[in-house]
């Protein structure tokens, strides 16, 4: 029951145009929040290192609250000397007679933040709890299921596109939409996070239905007459449906965070397998894969859209970037305020004219400018953690639950150099399938 409100959870969060709107959102929220609660509850014992990761996961919240907490003027100008600055230009009656305020140039959004914050947070722990071996197993299974819908309504759509997306919904401020995304990128950013895993669980198929068999030709081709062949050939071609996908979308970032995907997968596989002919049959599906995605969307095409990259310009990037720099140079210490970039720029930017940036098109920028040393420092800590947990989570697997596992983290690699350039994890939707390839990279194995 509980895995299936997880799968409803994250098409709601996808399909629901990436919940970008607060109507989406908010639901996504309350489910996420529920199911990570009910995950703690229904999950056995964690481990020390689960409880290291919720640890310094609270102690990010505990930063963010220390950013909304209302502080003397003195004070306030002595921790941020710029906040007060910002504010007095945001509010006029704290110009007038204020005598306190938070270090965050917006609370109300921080507030926000920090709902989100806790309810992934949650998400997460209970998914990683509440996981064994068979229910990873059977998300891993139910994730390419989802990929595939997901993938096709993205192709049919680009297919017949005629402006709205789904057919009734129009943009109101434009986009480069594709599937039930409004940025192309984001949506790449998902296939990104499921197309490792989906690759993960073919590759665990694979090993679980070539144990104990004997290498060669003959014993692979026999291979291919049971049961578990039928199901590996079937998620194979799922992840050629999800892969076209990704590359129809002409997402530079998608494309390369893809590419190195494959990379990352080929090398693992061939360091992991034994056989010869194991290896060659994965690596001729991972090459046959790359040709007939590119193939079908056209080498033309691709080489195109990369040559229109200027590392000079990257669409303004770099120079999106430089302000994002200077406010996080002057708010080094505690950040403007978790979510409040949108708010920041409304005196910092010099990018872009005639157009009001929310995003810093690096999440990783976005956080120094709103976080400071305040929040940069648990959230480093935090990253810490889970790294060290997964690392003993890889090192106890035993059998195939090891690529599912590794699939999981590959997504996690892929979305963070995506995250370089972009900012598909500030969709919620994005952020909730984050959450579940968190808890699969680290659920115990152990229990069956």
């Amino acid at each position: 029951m509980w895995l299936y409100g997880l799968l409803v959870t994250l098409a709601w969060g996808a399909g629901a145009f990436g919940s970008a709107y607060r109507w989406a959102y908010t639901p996504l929220l309350i489910s996420s929040a529920v199911l990570g609660l009910a995950g703690l509850w229904l999950g056995q014992r964690s481990s020390r290192s689960s409880w290291l990761l919720a640890l310094c996961l609270a102690s990010i919240a505990v930063a963010v609250v220390a950013q909304m907490v209302p502080l003397p003027l003195n004070q306030l100008m002595a921790l941020s000397p710029h906040a007060a600055q910002v504010i007095g230009e945001l509010s006029l009656p704290f110009e007038l007679n204020s005598t306190s305020h938070s270090l965050s140039i917006d609370p109300s959004r921080t507030r926000l933040g920090l709902v989100f914050l806790g309810a992934f947070g949650l998400f997460m722990l209970g998914t990683a709890r509440v996981l064994t071996r068979a229910m990873a197993n059977h998300l891993a299974g139910a994730l390419v299921i989802l990929g595939v819908a997901l993938a096709t309504v993205g192709i049919v759509q680009h297919a017949t596109f005629t402006g709205k997306i789904y057919g009734f919904w129009e943009l109101d401020q434009g986009g480069a939409p594709f599937g039930p995304f409004v940025n192309k990128n984001h949506f790449a950013g998902w296939m990104l996070m499921a197309l490792p895993v989906t690759l993960g669980y073919f590759l665990a198929l694979v090993s679980r239905g070539m144990e104990g068999r004997k290498p060669g030709f003959r014993n692979l081709v026999l291979w291919f007459s049971t049961e578990q062949a039928s199901r590996a050939t079937l998620t194979a071609f799922a992840i050629l449906v999800m892969a076209l996908s990704l590359v129809l979308t002409v997402s530079r970032s998608g494309i390369m965070g893809f590419v190195v995907a494959l990379l990352l997968v080929g090398t693992v596989m061939a360091r992991r397998q034994s056989s010869i002919s194991r290896r060659a049959l994965v690596i001729a599906y991972l090459t046959f894969l790359l040709v007939a995605v590119v193939s079908w969307v056209g080498l033309d095409l691709i080489a195109a859209r990369f040559a229109q990259m200027d590392p000079g310009s990257i669409n303004e990037r770099p120079a999106i970037w430089a302000d994002t720099l200077r406010i996080a140079r002057d708010f080094w210490l505690t950040g403007t305020g978790l979510n409040t970039y949108g708010v920041s720029t409304l005196f910092y930017q010099t990018s872009v004219p005639g157009l009001h940036l929310n995003e810093a098109h690096n999440d990783y920028l976005q956080l120094a400018a709103e976080g400071g040393v305040l929040l940069c420092l648990p959230i480093a800590c935090t990253i810490g953690a889970f790294a060290w947990s997964v690392r003993k989570r890889l090192q106890d697997d035993v059998g195939s639950i090891w690529w599912i596992r590794m699939g999981a983290v590959t997504g996690l690699i892929a979305i963070a150099l995506q995250s370089l350039v972009e900012f598909s994890l500030q969709k919620p939707g994005n952020a909730a399938l984050f959450c579940v390839l968190c808890g699969l990279a680290l659920h115990d194995s152990r229990r069956l």
